[in-house]
């Protein structure tokens, strides 16, 4: 289902209790593997030839609505993904 396919991927970085972010990633790439150890992307763009591995939880992926999507961080553009992958990070303070 998931692999050969296009993701964006976010991972918000946040302390506990707080509203806004402390710090937001993005990569987007082409999911390689599937396994119950996590989801093993090869990263593109700036990025390329690095790989990214996700944690096997399938919830997050979303179905991307067709689009140009802007990588704030590096100024990349992702032209219509499969799918988002948003993950949040909770840090102790």
């Amino acid at each position: 289902m998931l692999v050969g396919k296009t993701v964006l991927i976010g991972f918000r970085y946040q302390n506990d209790g707080e509203q806004e972010p402390e710090e937001h990633k993005q990569w987007h790439g082409v999911i390689r593997a599937v396994t119950d150890r996590g989801i093993d992307v090869r990263l593109e763009g700036t990025h390329a030839g690095e790989s990214k591995s996700l944690p096997p939880d399938l919830r997050v992926f979303h179905e991307a609505p067709p689009g140009e999507y802007i990588d704030r961080a590096n100024g990349d553009t992702i032209t219509d993904p499969d799918f988002i992958a948003a993950f949040r990070v909770s840090r102790d303070q």
